[in-house]
C-alpha cells in the first residue's frame, strides 16, 4: 500500500472486480477509453486473471480514507528501458474538487519512488478535454499527437501523448505537492 495524506493506492484484488467493472462500463469512464465497448463480466474476469499472472502490469485502487474512488495502472512495463504506460481514472462522480489531482500526485509518487520507473507515458483521446486539463495541471509533458490514429464510434480520432521522467518528477514534486495538498486546504 502507498499512502499520501488521506489518499492511498492498494493492489486491486478480486473483491474489487464488481466495482471496477461498474466504473469501467459507466459512460463517464468508458466513453473516454481507447477501447470503449461495454465489458462483459466474463471478459472482465478473464482480463483480471491474465493481469494477475503478468509481470508487465500493476493495477491499483485509489482510495480516500479507505473508500475506493478510482483506478491507477502501470502497463507495458519494460524493465530493459525502465519505462511503462500509465493510466488512471476516477470511477466515482461528485467527488471534492482536487481529488483527481490527488490521484495524479499519489500515482506519480508511487511510480517514481516505489516502482523506480524512469519514464511514464500515456495516451489521451484529443476530445477528452477533462483529462487533457488534468495532465496540464499536473505538469505532464506533451510529446506529440498521433493524427486520426484510432477509430472511435465511426470517427478517426487523434491521440495526444504525455510523459513524465524521474528527473522531472524530482524537480516538480514539491510544487505539485503544494498545489494539490496545501493550496486546497
Amino acid at each position: 500500500m502507498h499512502v499520501r495524506e488521506d489518499y492511498s493506492l492498494r493492489e486491486m484484488d478480486t473483491g474489487d472486480l464488481d466495482l471496477v467493472l461498474k466504473w469501467r462500463n459507466s459512460d463517464h469512464v468508458r466513453t473516454k477509453m481507447l477501447t470503449n465497448h461495454i465489458v462483459s463480466l466474463d471478459e472482465h474476469y478473464d482480463w483480471f486473471l491474465e493481469m494477475r499472472k503478468s509481470s508487465t502490469c500493476v493495477y491499483t485502487i485509489f482510495e480516500r480514507r479507505g473508500e475506493p474512488l478510482g483506478v491507477f495502472n502501470l502497463t507495458d512495463i519494460d524493465l530493459k528501458n525502465n519505462l511503462c504506460k500509465w493510466g488512471a481514472y476516477l470511477g466515482e462522480q461528485g467527488l471534492p474538487k482536487g481529488t483527481g489531482d490527488a490521484l495524479g500526485y499519489v500515482a506519480l509518487e508511487y511510480a517514481f519512488e516505489c516502482q523506480k520507473i524512469r519514464k511514464l507515458f500515456g495516451e489521451v483521446l484529443a476530445f477528452n478535454k477533462r483529462t487533457i486539463a488534468w495532465h496540464n495541471r499536473l505538469g505532464s509533458i506533451e510529446e506529440g499527437r498521433l493524427k486520426e490514429h484510432i477509430q472511435v464510434d465511426g470517427r478517426y480520432e487523434d491521440i495526444i501523448l504525455y510523459s513524465w521522467f524521474d528527473y522531472y518528477w524530482k524537480d516538480r514534486k514539491r510544487i505539485l505537492y503544494h498545489n494539490v495538498f496545501v493550496e486546497v486546504k
